[in-house]
């Protein structure tokens, strides 16, 4: 508990639908596009569940397809919960 967790969800066709930016020529990503950042208040581990400090902003399909849509690429990407993880010593230089 008390850990960041990141909330992700993938593009499905859907989601792409919904702003008219189908059909479109060029070629649709596979990616998680959709991410909040959430604190782990509870963990119930018989269910597998975890209760967050806030509630999603938005709807999460369980996989890029579950919401009625094709599938990109190969597969449907599932989409879960990870672990925000600091990067030390990471920097960002202008050229």
């Amino acid at each position: 508990m008390g850990q960041d967790v990141n909330v992700r969800a993938a593009n499905t066709m859907a989601f792409s639908a919904e702003p008219q930016a189908l059909p479109t020529d060029f070629a649709l990503s596979n990616l998680h596009v959709r991410q909040q950042i959430f604190r782990i208040v509870a963990v119930d581990s018989t269910n597998k569940m975890l209760t967050l400090d806030k509630p999603l902003e938005y709807g999460i399909p369980v996989t890029s397809s579950s919401d009625g849509s094709a599938a990109r690429g190969a597969r449907a990407r599932v989409q879960r919960p990870l672990p925000r993880l600091a990067c030390l010593g990471f920097a960002l230089r202008g050229q």
